[in-house]
């Protein structure tokens, strides 16, 4: 047998996706094998019923770990009005999120986003999707909270890029009869005459201000992704969890891909057929690739009309070509990363682009899977390791699992291609419904490194598992899975008094706990709770990480303990996977004689160091700087990649993951609009590393404030550029469009007239790059002509920087003599006058801008240049 033992990384292309089914489909023969053996083995399921499937207990073998809490989060109970609610929980907290700018969010399902205060806990209402309860007021005002425990506002996440695009996701709950809106897809009830009972929509909202405490309706955005609709008489496993892969960077395939994980959607309890019922309910619902159902999928979640990619037939977003069912049947969805799943509650991933997905059981089986693009995991035929035969027609079946008694060539999906088992599982004798955790990647509990620690939502235990075994396990042997340890709990008073405790006891008095998990870009790893409401954290002895300061405008970076105790290191490595690293501007420890370190040999890709003999202390709340490494990278026009790591070890042998933060503004990588806001002079600029083919661009203004005469706006058409013709020049717009385009040089400029008829701040720069079927947003820079400091005032000081940085070249200094004819061989103030006439109009005793005589063209491009390297840029937001 083969073995599937590698993790398949979430950027599989095309063609290693093809490769993978190819590889399944030799391990495991035909389906019709697998359907002569199915029924075989179904005659043998009765006597070998399990009872215990599971017989080795969960026990605590050493790991302890402090829990303590940090916040109760507001009281939700009664809020609904007049709509039903799903139970009496205080707050139905269900995940927490940690937003790319660094702030923490909590949702509610009973309609709230809060943001959390890290320090002080103290919460804010970011927004609230019914705050009037179905009145005018209110965002979704046929949201829906009643129906099954996932009912209300499901999820939330953030787009990557949230910090500029403002861009976050949510799932949330309405019923049919509600509303007159079609789901894009919907499944066929197998009852006659049921109907379509419930919506899930998947939305995507715009906010203005990312930075904003709360979300302001008046000028935010929304746009509904996806509606999805089902027959199952109760709301059960819907889209649950959305998620980002962290570990993906601009450029690779899978960067700003949303993945949506989700169950059976209720279609075995909850579609006529309750849990002990007797029945099956529709287990032909399931394993199935034209449906959702039972799915985790991937999308672009950008509008085709952006992206220009493959349009879905069944929401707003873009299908991913790369996704493993993009192969032309219509009898297969497009967008299935992954099946047969009866709820894949919750995602994690490793930093090497792992994923892991916590897939809630039945009655008997509680899973993790390593996700793989194109598996399946099984349901409605499998529950963990073991054979489940709902899909049989008998009695009780989704209630029953036997042991796998199947050949390797029998046990195969409808596809024929093998079905996939847990890395790690626990039955129902140890809990009941799996709680998704995470990877521990923080550095306060030391004993977790390598632990992938997640619970149990019913009884509250905290379990872990080894990570690496979970990733190296054979998918396809149902033999073999992690071993799973339980986590002892325990608290500390004032006095430092420690006591041991277990969650649903100390808490909720044997009670439901409803717990829930989240984690911090820290790796630490937070609880929530919603029976009582409360966030809690799991904390340790172990200061938090270091951070790597990295400034994008000097390249300076700076290593920094921002605890208040110091913290000891003997070793340590700033990596760059895309060469991002300059290793001449490297100031290491070794060259500054600091005794014991010796420097690894230093590349573009990685700078290390390590002292074999003794450690570096590093004071709480101090700083070393490693000098000017960074140097980023672009690797195409307008695609810029920051992926500096930072790795550490202890005096103790612990190798943490820091923190790495970026400051200042780097190298502009976009088509630029530079303006005079004194003249309205403007000229484009390729602000880039790289060329660039210019298929048309647009100046807008919403106040009004462009010139579109003739005499002011010089279009690149009237300067009788080929292939260049204008649109309609308004006071709002200015466009011009090349279908064969032009190339612009790094550097090179178009100077476009004086386009400001009127001061104004409100320019928006958007362009076509040849062969791009939407455009980008371009950046817009007001700056007056010649202030090369950009202080607001042209004088002396710009001419030095002037003189300093392009003057001398090619005796280009000596103006005078190129402009005036009279070349004297002398850098003085003859040459100043001569640049406060051409650039200096806020120069002290400079003639009116009018006056001012044009500049010929190779001066354009020598400001063009200029202004390039030297100009403040005004933030954009990167749309699309």
């Amino acid at each position: 047998m083969i073995e599937c033992c590698q993790a398949i990384h979430p950027h599989t292309s095309p063609t290693q996706t093809s490769n993978l089914k190819l590889d399944f489909r030799l391990r495991r023969g035909a389906a019709l094998l697998a359907l002569v053996g199915a029924l075989t083995g179904l005659t043998q399921y009765a006597s070998a019923q399990l009872s215990n499937p599971i017989p080795t207990p969960i026990t605590k073998q050493g790991l302890r770990v402090q829990i303590e809490d940090f916040v109760q989060m507001p009281d939700t109970r009664g809020t609904l009005g007049n709509k039903p609610d799903q139970n009496n929980s205080r707050a139905r907290i269900n995940f927490l999120r940690e937003a790319p700018d660094g702030r923490l969010f909590v949702n509610d399902l009973r309609g709230q986003i809060y943001s959390v205060d890290k320090q002080t806990g103290q919460s804010q209402v970011f927004v609230d999707i019914d705050a009037a309860n179905g009145g005018a007021s209110s965002i979704f005002r046929d949201a829906r909270f009643q129906g099954g425990l996932a009912a209300g506002l499901i999820s939330f996440n953030f787009h990557p890029e949230f910090e500029t695009n403002g861009l976050f996701y949510t799932i949330h709950l309405e019923r049919a009869q509600d509303v007159t809106a079609v789901p894009g897809f919907a499944t066929v009830d197998f009852r006659p005459g049921v109907q379509t009972k419930w919506h899930t929509i998947v939305t995507e909202w715009d906010a203005a201000n990312p930075e904003a405490a709360t979300w302001n309706e008046a000028t935010g955005s929304r746009r509904e992704l996806l509606r999805v609709g089902t027959s199952a008489d109760a709301y059960f496993h819907p889209f649950g969890d959305l998620e980002f892969n962290p570990s993906s960077q601009p450029g690779d395939d899978d960067y700003g891909l949303l993945y949506i994980s989700g169950g059976d959607w209720g279609y075995i309890n909850g579609a006529g057929a309750p849990q002990g019922s007797g029945t099956d309910g529709q287990p032909g619902q399931l394993q199935r690739l034209d449906t959702m159902a039972g799915t985790m999928i991937r999308i672009d979640p950008r509008s085709p009309s952006v992206s220009g990619g493959i349009a879905a037939t069944r929401g707003d977003y873009t299908i991913p070509a790369i996704n493993p069912f993009v192969d032309g049947d219509p009898n297969t969805f497009d967008e299935v990363y992954a099946l047969g799943f009866r709820n894949a509650h919750r995602m994690a991933w490793d930093d090497d682009g792992t994923l892991f997905v916590t897939n809630i059981g039945h009655t008997a089986i509680e899973e993790i899977e390593r996700v793989i693009p194109g598996g399946n995991y099984g349901w409605t035929e499998r529950e963990g390791t073991f054979i489940n035969t709902a899909s049989s027609g008998g009695s009780n079946g989704a209630d029953q699992v036997f042991p796998m008694n199947l050949t390797p060539e029998q046990d195969v999906d409808f596809r024929g291609e093998p079905f996939l088992y847990p890395t790690a599982q626990f039955d129902h004798g140890e809990g009941s419904a799996i709680a998704g955790g995470f990877i521990y990647k923080g550095s306060m509990i030391p004993e977790l490194q390598g632990k992938f620690v997640f619970g149990d939502i019913v009884n509250g235990r905290l379990f872990a598992t080894d990570v690496e075994t979970m990733k190296n396990i054979d998918l396809t042997d149902h033999t073999t899975t992690a071993a799973v340890e339980e986590i002892q709990l325990f608290t500390k008073n004032a006095q430092g008094v420690e006591t041991n405790i277990d969650l649903r006891s100390a808490y909720f008095g044997g009670g439901r706990v409803d717990l829930r998990f989240g984690q911090t870009s820290d790796g630490e790893i937070w609880l929530l709770t919603k029976t009582d409401g409360f966030v809690r954290r799991l904390v340790g002895e172990g200061p938090g990480p270091l951070e790597l300061l990295v400034n994008r405008e000097t390249g300076l970076v700076t290593l920094i303990n921002n605890n208040g105790d110091d913290v000891a290191i003997d070793g340590y490595s700033i990596l760059s996977a895309s060469g991002g690293l300059d290793p001449t501007g490297w100031q290491s420890l070794a060259s500054r004689q600091y005794e014991g370190w010796e420097e690894a040999s230093p590349t573009a890709n990685a700078l290390s160091e390590l002292n074999a003999d003794g450690t570096l202390d590093i004071a709480g709340s101090g700083s070393i700087a490693f000098g000017n490494p960074f140097v980023g990278t672009q690797v195409a026009f307008g695609m810029n990649l920051e992926d500096i790591a930072f790795e550490y070890r202890t005096a103790g042998g612990l190798v943490v993951q820091g923190n790495v933060t970026y400051e200042g503004v780097g190298k502009s990588n976009n088509l630029s609009l530079l303006v005079d806001p004194v003249t309205g002079e403007a000229s484009l600029v390729n602000d880039s590393e790289f060329s660039v083919t210019l298929g048309g661009y647009s100046i807008l203004s919403a106040s009004g404030a462009l010139d579109p005469g003739d005499a002011a706006w010089e279009s690149l058409a009237d300067q009788g550029r080929v292939g260049w013709d204008e649109g309609s020049p308004t006071q709002f717009a200015l466009s011009e469009l090349s279908p064969g385009g032009v190339l612009l040089a790094p550097g090179e400029a178009f100077d476009l007239g004086e386009i400001l008829a009127a001061s104004a701040d409100d320019l928006v720069l958007e362009f076509l790059v040849d062969g791009e079927g939407a455009p980008r947003l371009g950046s817009v820079s007001y700056m007056l002509r010649g202030d090369f400091n950009s202080d607001g005032v042209v004088d002396a000081a710009d001419y030095t920087l002037w003189r300093d940085n392009l003057g001398g070249a090619g005796g280009a200094a000596d103006g005078t003599g190129a402009v005036a004819g009279v070349a004297d061989g002398v850098v003085d103030i003859a040459d100043y006058q001569l640049w406060r006439e051409h650039f200096g109009n806020q120069a002290p005793g400079a003639g009116a801008a009018g006056g001012v005589p044009t500049p010929e063209p190779g001066c354009l491009t020598l400001f063009g240049l200029v202004a390039t390297m030297l100009s403040f840029r005004q933030p954009n937001r990167a749309r699309g």
